[in-house]
């Protein structure tokens, strides 16, 4: 069996795709395999990588289009490798990498799950996080950008991940934070930081168009309304865990940190940000200390009246808590 499927979803990036393909490639070894799903890209993807002649790539063409989130989960599928590593077509490789990658993973086989750091510069020891708790807390429900996800292809399997995160209504634009919080219940994780994978620049972000936004701020991921709904699909997958209620609390505390920042700080970095705002087709704005804080305030109230679990007090509790830890940092 090989070691790893490097599984990409792309559409309408033929010139990214065919170098990250062929990047990939350029490693000389038969224990990896490169599967592209292609969302019936329109431009002349088809063409170029069907140019590429190596055994070890497969290329899938989904028609019709199948949507973003649908076939982020339908290339990860297809993997065929002990474990599969996932990629968006905007990220670029450094092929001497994947050796060291090879050897994290048949070092630490048990491992079921985890995250490769992105535009690392210098290889650096990894992380293991224990099965349950200690997994949930430092790499499951952190929204990140989805290259680097990576998952023992066993367990993959047996999560049925086309069938049951691929509709956004369960999951949002983040299907790979509720694989992680399924799988960190099944064995070790791990973060690993390699010179390996390194997201598009800035440059590149400006110059290229967002395919999953419309050019409308009502429907992107970064708004405090879209952060509170992923807040919500988050707390309804963890309440469903098998986790004690101390441990959902536990969790459920850092995902309301963390999507709080989110709505918050990390909305003003992203709607001032000329470039950003150009990618998604939008008009960048200024945001003051009172809107901040006015996001805050909206965010919390909605957190402690639109909920079910966990119990109000608890949540109150939780609410408390973050605000309190934030003012000591800062003071």
């Amino acid at each position: 069996m090989k070691k790893i499927s490097f599984c990409i979803s792309t559409f309408n990036r033929s010139e990214k795709i065919v170098k990250l393909v062929n990047d990939i490639l350029k490693y000389e070894g038969d224990d990896i395999e490169v599967v592209v799903s292609d969302n019936c890209s329109t431009d002349n993807t088809v063409v170029e990588l069907s140019k590429i002649d190596d055994k070890r790539f497969r290329y899938i063409i989904n028609s019709p289009n199948i949507g973003a989130i649908p076939n982020y989960m339908k290339a990860i599928s297809e993997g065929n490798a002990e474990y599969v590593f996932f990629s968006t077509d905007k990220d670029s490789i450094n092929p001497s990498g994947i050796f060291d990658l090879i050897n994290f993973f048949e070092n630490h086989s048990y491992v079921v799950a985890g995250l490769c750091k992105l535009d690392v510069h210098k290889k650096q020891e990894e992380i293991i996080f224990n099965k349950g708790l200690e997994g949930l807390l430092n790499v499951a429900y952190l929204s990140q950008h989805p290259t680097g996800y990576f998952f023992k292809n066993d367990k993959l399997k047996s999560l049925e991940v086309v069938r049951n995160f691929s509709n956004t209504d369960k999951v949002g634009v983040f299907p790979f934070e509720f694989i992680l919080g399924e799988l960190c219940l099944e064995g070790k994780t791990a973060v690993v930081k390699l010179p390996l994978f390194y997201m598009e620049t800035m440059e590149e972000v400006k110059n290229i168009k967002s395919y999953s936004y419309s050019g409308s701020q009502n429907n992107l991921y970064f708004t405090p309304f879209k952060r509170f709904e992923i807040l919500q699909k988050y707390i309804s997958h963890v309440s469903n865990l098998n986790l004690t209620n101390n441990e959902k609390k536990s969790v459920i505390k850092l995902i309301f940190q963390n999507g709080l920042s989110a709505a918050t700080l990390g909305y003003k970095l992203m709607i001032e940000n000329d470039i950003v705002c150009q990618h998604y087709g939008i008009v960048s704005k200024k945001i003051g200390f009172f809107k901040v804080l006015r996001n805050d305030f909206i965010f919390s109230m909605n957190f402690l009246s639109k909920l079910k679990q966990p119990p109000f007090f608890d949540r109150f509790i939780i609410c408390v808590e973050v605000h309190l830890a934030y003012i000591i940092r800062k003071f």
